[in-house]
C-alpha cells in the first residue's frame, strides 16, 4: 500500500482478527463469499444504487468499490455516514487482484 497507514496485515485490526481461528482474512472461506463472487457483488451493488444512485460504468471499479464495502460491512457492520476505516493490505490486494483496473493505477480506489 502507498502509505505505511494503509499498510496494514489483518491481524492487526481488531475487527477483522474477530471473524479469524487463525491465517489471513483473505482464506476465511467468508471473503470469498462476500468479497469476490460477482453475483453477491451484483447484488449488493443494487441496493446501494436504490439508495446513493448509480457507479460508473466500469465494471471492475464498481466491483472494487462495492467489494470493499461489503469486507467493511462483514467485519465492522453498519458504521454510520461518512465514517471510514483502514482495510487491511491483503483484503485490498486481493480485491485489486480479483478486479483489475484497466491502466493498471488504483489512485482513490
Amino acid at each position: 500500500m502507498p502509505t505505511e497507514k494503509e499498510n496494514l496485515y489483518c491481524k492487526e485490526i481488531d475487527q477483522v482478527q474477530n471473524k479469524l481461528s487463525d491465517g489471513c482474512i483473505t482464506a476465511h472461506p467468508g471473503f470469498d463469499a462476500i468479497c469476490v463472487t460477482e453475483y453477491v457483488l451484483e447484488t449488493a451493488y443494487l441496493t446501494f444504487r436504490q439508495h446513493h444512485g448509480p457507479l460508473p460504468e466500469d465494471q471492475n471499479k464498481r466491483n472494487r468499490f462495492i467489494a470493499y464495502r461489503q469486507f467493511v460491512r462483514w467485519c465492522w457492520g453498519w458504521l454510520g455516514r461518512h465514517v471510514r476505516v483502514i482495510i487491511p493490505a491483503c483484503a485490498v490486494s486481493s480485491i485489486r487482484n480479483t478486479f483489475p483496473a484497466a491502466d493498471g493505477q488504483f489512485e482513490f480506489d
